[in-house]
């Protein structure tokens, strides 16, 4: 097997082709733009980070975006219910940032996250408005996903560069987004629903074959992790998944000896590890951390009750008025603190809607069957995501953002329901 280095240079080398096929085929910006997110090429190359590569294609994509034909009509508000609810999301984070109790710590965190974040959102908005342009964006996602598991299984099972920890080994990437063993089970998780549903939904035997080695290869990246949330979101991902399939005992008989092989195989000191999620109280710092994420997310919540803290100011608010510096490791204390009750309000209300906008295609009899699976995929991914958020500060990961612009296209390439009569859609989009 190649070393992560090489894979590096690899996902590298396709970022680059893409943007150069970009200034032809707008179509491959926004999978570029996505593969930089995820692969952040600045951390593994000194020269990337000098030359600022992803600045340089931030800028070159908002160039692209002015020049775009069609943008005003892509980017309006009456596109859909869904966009609406964006708008009304991203205006109270922009307000939540100008009232932040530290502005330069909250200025960081837009710069870094939640910014990167919106434009991912315009190029799919902009260019994956047909079937073959979302499938190829879709399918980017889910390849990156198994990239995130690469790093660490080298390191795990090759070189034998476990971290020992809780009482286990685990592995996790060297540097990036997946460096940690709670971001790396957490990121293969939201994009594991994609690699099982594209997969399936394949003619070709040996794609479909290739494409569910990848998830079982994610699937031992989680494990790998060491992460007992992502434990967890192995098995809420099971059951949603046997959920929507038409042989749910067959299916969930055969995940469950799969995941046993899996725990029985990592040893006894993680099976242990693994049991203490029915055994978690006060004396497990790490549970106890994240319900105290939440309880001090509504204690902020309390102190600036409309707005919030501001984007990225969790911990400098906690530590001020707390007195503990950390990040909530709490999606929905970090919901609740850093953007108050009106941040919580239109947060919801944008998940609540792109979540019935898919429940509605995925259950038309009239859908087509790729189409069905990307919107069962964006179900279950978010399923997954809801539930391990009790362990994780995801508030401002692009996923979220990602699935709802995912969901307004998919609106869109769906013109055979009855969108007259479905609140979800808005009669403008076509």
């Amino acid at each position: 097997m190649p070393d992560p280095q090489t894979i590096n240079l690899l996902f590298l080398s396709i970022t680059i082709l893409m943007l150069i096929g970009s200034l032809k085929h707008k179509v491959l910006l926004p999978s570029a733009y996505l593969t930089l997110i995820v692969t952040k090429p600045g951390l593994h190359f000194p020269i990337i980070a000098k030359l600022r590569l992803e600045l340089i294609v931030a800028i070159y994509s908002i160039i692209a975006i002015l020049l775009t034909a069609k943008k005003d009509t892509l980017l309006s508000a009456r596109r859909s219910l869904t966009m609406r609810y964006m708008f009304f999301y991203l205006i109270v984070l922009l307000l939540s940032f100008i009232q932040a109790v530290d502005i330069k710590t909250s200025w960081d965190r837009m710069y870094i996250w939640i910014l990167p974040n919106i434009l991912l959102v315009i190029l799919v908005l902009l260019y994956c408005t047909n079937r073959p342009q979302l499938n190829l964006f879709l399918w980017i996602f889910a390849i990156l996903t198994a990239y995130l598991a690469y790093d660490p299984f080298y390191r795990f099972v090759l070189e034998g560069k476990a971290v020992s920890a809780y009482g286990i080994e685990y592995a996790v990437a060297d540097k990036g987004i997946a460096s940690g063993h709670v971001s790396l089970a957490h990121y293969l998780l939201q994009g594991m629903p994609f690699l099982w549903y594209l997969s399936l939904s394949l003619k070709n035997n040996w794609l479909k074959s290739a494409g569910l080695s990848l998830f079982v290869f994610c699937m031992i990246g989680v494990a790998i992790s060491g992460s007992r949330g992502g434990m967890v979101g192995i098995v809420v991902m099971f059951l949603l998944i046997s959920l929507f399939s038409q042989r749910r005992l067959l299916l969930f008989t055969l995940f469950a000896l799969f995941l046993s092989a899996i725990l029985i195989g990592m040893g006894d000191e993680y099976l242990n590890h693994m049991r203490s999620i029915f055994e978690l109280g006060a004396s497990d710092k790490s549970a106890s951390s994240r319900i105290a994420g939440l309880i001090s997310g509504i204690e902020l919540m309390i102190k600036r009750p409309v707005l919030g803290v501001g984007p990225g100011c969790f911990p400098v608010a906690r530590k001020a008025w707390l007195g503990w510096r950390l990040w909530a490791h709490n999606h929905y204390g970090e919901l609740l603190g850093e953007l108050g009750i009106l941040g919580a309000v239109s947060w919801v209300l944008l998940a609540k809607q792109y979540i019935l906008t898919t429940w509605e295609i995925r259950k038309s009899e009239y859908t087509e069957l790729t189409l069905k699976a990307v919107a069962t995929a964006i179900i279950v991914s978010t399923g997954i995501r809801l539930v391990v958020g009790m362990f994780d500060h995801s508030l401002h990961k692009f996923i979220w953002y990602m699935l709802a612009a995912v969901s307004v296209v998919l609106a869109d390439l769906s013109p055979q329901m009855e969108r007259s009569k479905t609140p979800h859609f808005s009669k403008t989009s076509s």
